[in-house]
């Protein structure tokens, strides 16, 4: 025997691997595109490492998040699975590892049964905030049916060894292999699973997370307990929960035109009257420190406006106003947990409102210094969420109204766009 020729100037062949890309389906996750991939491929665990894994990342034997990309090579995604770039990206939560977006994640797989039975997974199921598949309604469940453990959400040595399985009691978690050959979502699965994932998408961007202070942490470093503990915000899951609960009433988010695109523009108001109920020197209960930009005597202003704003809608008698009127309000009081009241007082001063002043995008006009001009704009975006809070509303039935929250509708929607998502984007389009 001779031994083998290399002849110069021609590559050295790349590893090939068995492919199915037609197993693939539009918003799958990374994790069900590689289950699939290694499930014809049954490779270990340090090949599929060397062969998909970025240069210079962590030792194959810590694993992959398979929220984010960051650690793979996506070149060699493509080229070894056959799936493309943009159907790749679109199947993480995240680009980046250090996002903010994770923190609405899960770092253990969490599944619709019914889809995965079809050997589906979608990103969007990834994010704690979704309780619910859009496609059959089903509650996502985080452990095995079998033995009750929790799938970690990696690319390891366990995921190569039992794909679409438990990698406990390495029960399969697809009971017909054979499903995988027949595609069962429809473009209308698709759609409602888009539609939702759009949802949570303009509520992550809405409300972004704020660096963690040391009070923020769980232990207060002086072990203090009781009364003299200090309150601790709430986790970036838990403000989005009410989401989860809105899937457990309506199966189609409710429909919301963007506000920020209806703005009328600002011409030269006239001058204002301010109504004098609220009382001027008595300052409000938190500090200007804590806002960016904000002035007291600016922030005096805008409530009695509100006020006014408040009282005109009060004295009308209709069930639907009042109606409107009481969510309207939890959303510009800050009312989340304390029911909001008839009287407008210093005592309670409306979070919204204060959120409106210090955060407020700036105004097109010649007139931008003017009280009145600041005026015309609050009148516009109290206007803009009153009429998106009825429209939401009119979509609502008696039995329906415990899926509201008042961040539906938050006064910062009066300013933001919804975030587009590009195809070649992570699930929520955010590095």
């Amino acid at each position: 025997m001779f031994p083998a020729l290399l002849l110069p100037g021609l590559p050295v062949a790349e590893p090939s691997f068995t492919r199915r890309p037609g197993w693939s389906q539009p918003l799958e996750s990374l994790w069900a595109i590689l289950a699939k991939w290694q499930f014809v491929n049954c490779l270990p665990y340090a090949t599929i490492a060397r062969c998909m894994c970025a240069p210079l990342r962590a030792p194959a034997y810590e694993g992959l998040d398979l929220r984010v990309h960051g650690g793979f090579d996506l070149d060699a995604l493509n080229q070894h699975s056959g799936v493309s770039r943009a159907r790749l990206c679109a199947g993480v939560c995240s680009a980046a590892a250090d996002s903010p977006v994770l923190a609405w994640t899960s770092t253990h797989l969490r599944f619709c049964p019914s889809c995965m039975r079809t050997g589906f997974h979608a990103t969007l199921f990834q994010f704690t905030p979704i309780c619910r598949c859009p496609i059959h309604n089903d509650r996502l469940i985080e452990a095995c049916p079998a033995c009750g453990g929790r799938t970690p959400y990696r690319l390891d040595a366990a995921f190569a060894a039992n794909p679409l399985a438990c990698p406990h009691c390495r029960r399969s978690l697809l009971p017909d292999p054979t499903a995988l050959t027949r595609a069962r979502q429809t473009p209308e699965d698709f759609d409602a699973i888009w539609r939702w994932q759009r949802l949570l998408a303009k509520y992550v961007c809405w409300y972004p997370i704020s660096p963690r202070t040391r009070n923020d942490l769980s232990e207060p470093i002086d072990g203090t307990i009781g009364a003299d503990r200090p309150r601790y915000p709430a986790r970036p899951a838990d403000r989005l929960a009410f989401i989860g609960v809105l899937q457990g009433v309506m199966r189609e988010p409710p429909d919301m035109a963007s506000m920020a695109t209806r703005r009328t523009r600002l011409g030269s108001p006239a001058h204002r009257h301010l109504d004098l109920d609220v009382d001027p020197v008595q300052a409000p209960e938190f500090a200007g420190a804590c806002w960016p930009g904000f002035e007291t005597q600016s922030f005096i202003d805008l409530c009695h406006h509100y006020a006014r704003f408040c009282r005109r809608r009060l004295v009308q008698a209709d069930m639907r106003t009042h109606r409107v009127l009481h969510w309207w309000r939890r959303s510009w009081d800050g009312a989340i947990a304390r029911p909001v009241t008839a009287r407008i007082a210093f005592n309670h001063p409306p979070f919204g409102v204060a959120e409106w002043a210090a955060f407020r995008a700036p105004l097109f006009s010649d007139r931008t210094a003017s009280a009145d001009a600041l005026l015309s704009r609050f009148d516009d975006d109290l206007q803009l969420t009153w009429d998106s809070w009825a429209g939401v509303l009119d979509q609502f039935d008696s039995s329906q109204l415990r899926g509201l929250h008042p961040r539906l509708v938050p006064p910062r929607s009066c300013w933001l766009d919804e975030p587009s998502i590009q195809s070649d984007a992570p699930a929520l389009g955010y590095s």
